[in-house]
């Protein structure tokens, strides 16, 4: 039977500094200004438009397709999620970056969120970066649109020149400007590293390293069964019946997670066969799920998020939606250590300011989680949750250890 399976490819852009830096605490607002700009700059044909959706080369635009995706056909409207999302630089202190290597001797090599930095200030409100000073963030890709890694790249070089981060009057009033030194493939579970650009060397290569099922998979089965920690780097603003959620509710993050799988998995990603015993004959992967026996959980072990697949019959991912969602419900939020920060996000076209916050912070959770749980939460880890993930918001990592 042929099903979707959905590729995440993770970039790991290292910048350094040739001017002073000044980014706000959580700045992926600004860095998703700035590839937007850059890659608008650089490759809208028809800049006169003022929208996407009016332009008649939208169909074969790569501006459109990676910041503005938009489809006729779309149940819910034109718009369908963006495929990428950014994760924001990382400035720890001495006492974070000591956790963060003891962690490594401890557990081996943690899911790659530490992005190295060097050169920099911790300040109240951010980071300050000096010159030869460098830092990173990261951007994943999702499926198909792996074949715009070469825009990517050529975007991230356009934004050297713009700069990045607050104007400053020791740059004349511009924002800071720096150097991509190198973007590389990152395997966050294994720690493997593919250089796709460094400088000075201007072909990029074909990207080879992608997180897919078969990863996600082993990682989930390597988790706890009884308890997990997640850790809300950046802020997650969850909705549910139009209402916003303050805490880190697992019921709300597992349907609107469940959701955005759904969704990117049907938008990018690619068919492949499987075999009636559920074995993925390119991943090599068996589906063994064990969701808590129920009315509806029968179809859901063999059309289960286990095999990283959605039917072809579109009550399929309901049904399994349903049954994800009714295990959450059975498990407990035992600590809830976060918080909620206020982040706005100016929009020069909208010229206002719209919020963006969400919690941070530690919440644990005690329960039964069955493996097609823990793997919808391993991709979770890739993809992002909530709003405003293409401004880095909605990123977590899970408790290793």
């Amino acid at each position: 039977m042929a099903r979707k399976t959905l590729k995440a490819y993770m970039l790991r852009l290292q910048l350094q500094a040739i001017e002073p830096i000044e980014l706000d605490e959580h700045p992926g607002s600004a860095l998703r200004g700035a590839f937007f700009r850059a890659l608008w700059g650089r490759f809208c044909a028809r800049q006169e438009e003022k929208t996407c959706a009016a332009c008649p080369l939208v169909q074969a635009c790569p501006v459109s397709a990676l910041v503005a995706p938009l489809r006729d056909e779309h149940p819910r409207g034109r718009d369908i999620p963006r495929p990428f999302v950014l994760a924001p630089p990382e400035f720890p202190t001495r006492e974070e970056q000591a956790k963060h290597l003891a962690a490594l001797a401890a557990h081996g090599k943690p899911f790659a969120s530490y992005f190295p930095a060097s050169g920099y200030e911790r300040l109240s409100w951010g980071a300050r970066v000096e010159p030869e000073g460098s830092f990173s963030f990261g951007l994943t890709i999702f499926g198909t649109m792996v074949k715009l890694l070469p825009y990517v790249v050529q975007s991230a070089l356009v934004m050297e020149a713009w700069g990045v981060g607050r104007p400053l009057r020791e740059n004349g009033g511009r924002r800071g400007r720096f150097q991509v030194e190198r973007i590389a493939l990152v395997d966050p579970f294994g720690g493997r590293t593919q250089a796709l650009y460094q400088r000075g060397t201007p072909r990029v290569a074909k990207p080879e390293l992608a997180i897919t099922a078969r990863q996600v998979r082993a990682r989930a089965r390597r988790l706890p069964t009884d308890e997990l920690t997640l850790h809300f780097l950046t802020p997650t603003r969850l909705i549910a019946t139009g209402q916003l959620i303050h805490h880190p509710h697992l019921p709300t993050l597992v349907a609107r997670l469940t959701e955005r799988f759904d969704a990117l998995t049907h938008e990018y990603g690619e068919y492949g066969e499987y075999g009636e015993d559920g074995e993925d004959e390119a991943d090599g992967a068996r589906i063994s799920d064990s969701l808590p026996e129920s009315p509806v959980n029968e179809s859901a072990k063999t059309g289960s998020l286990a095999g990283n697949m959605v039917e072809t019959d579109e009550d399929d991912p309901r049904r399994r939606a349903k049954a994800l969602l009714e295990a959450a419900s059975h498990i407990q939020l035992a600590e809830d250590e976060t918080r909620w920060k206020d982040v706005a996000s100016y929009s020069s076209r909208q010229r206002r300011a719209t919020p963006i916050g969400g919690f941070v912070g530690r919440a644990v959770y005690a329960g039964a989680f069955p493996l097609a749980l823990r793997e919808l939460l391993v991709w979770g880890e890739a993809l992002h949750v909530g709003k405003n993930v293409v401004k880095g918001d909605g990123l977590y990592r899970i408790a290793v250890g």
